[in-house]
C-alpha cells in the first residue's frame, strides 16, 4: 500500500488523489493474472497514465496493446524481432 499511496499522490492526468487510487486499484486487479508483482504493476500503471498527457494516448488503449502484444512481459521478443511490452521493432526506437 505504500507504493499505492505514493503512486496516487502523483496526480498527472487524474482528477484527484481518490480517482488515482480507484483507477490504479481497478487496473491492478484486472491485470493481476499477467503480472503478480503488485509493486511492479503499480509502477507500470503509473507510468502508462503519466504518458497519457505527453502522447495523448488513452491509458486503456496502451494497456490493451501491452496485454495483447507482450502479455505484460517486459523482456518479450517475438519471432519477427519485436521487443518488450508493446512489441516495438528495434528500428522504431529512433
Amino acid at each position: 500500500t505504500a507504493y499505492l499511496n505514493h503512486a496516487s499522490s502523483v496526480e498527472d492526468g487524474f482528477e484527484d488523489r481518490y480517482a488515482a487510487k480507484v483507477w490504479l486499484v481497478d487496473m491492478q486487479q484486472r491485470f493481476a493474472s499477467f503480472l503478480a508483482d503488485s509493486t511492479e504493476m503499480l509502477h507500470l500503471l503509473t507510468r502508462v497514465h503519466e504518458q497519457e498527457s505527453e502522447f495523448n494516448l488513452p491509458p486503456k488503449l496502451v494497456l490493451a496493446v501491452i496485454e495483447l502484444e507482450g502479455a505484460f512481459d517486459r523482456y518479450a521478443v517475438s519471432r519477427g524481432g519485436a521487443q518488450r511490452l508493446m512489441q516495438f521493432m528495434p528500428l522504431w526506437k529512433d
